[in-house]
């Protein structure tokens, strides 16, 4: 579950920085046109916006660890007297 959502994150990274770039072209429309040379311009914005957009969520929120199956929220528990978690 948590890679997963860590996956969609990713994602969700990618689309922001790209439609964020993408919406930068707007700025110059002699430059960024539906011509064969400024869609190739605007596919490098693009993809230049979305690959800043991953390395900053990955900064952010690096690879998360493999998950072994045990609920680490035990590995935390306070423990009282005599050893008895406490709650």
């Amino acid at each position: 579950m948590r890679l997963r959502l860590w996956l969609l994150g990713l994602l969700h990274a990618a689309v922001a920085g790209a439609s964020n770039a993408a919406a930068g072209a707007l700025a110059d429309p002699a430059h960024f046109n539906l011509s064969h040379d400024g869609l190739i311009a605007l596919g490098k914005l693009t993809a230049t916006g979305a690959l800043i957009g991953l390395v900053m969520f990955l900064k952010q929120s690096p690879l998360p660890a493999r998950w072994d199956g045990r609920d680490r929220r035990q590995d935390c528990a306070p423990v009282g007297p005599a050893g008895a978690p406490t709650i």
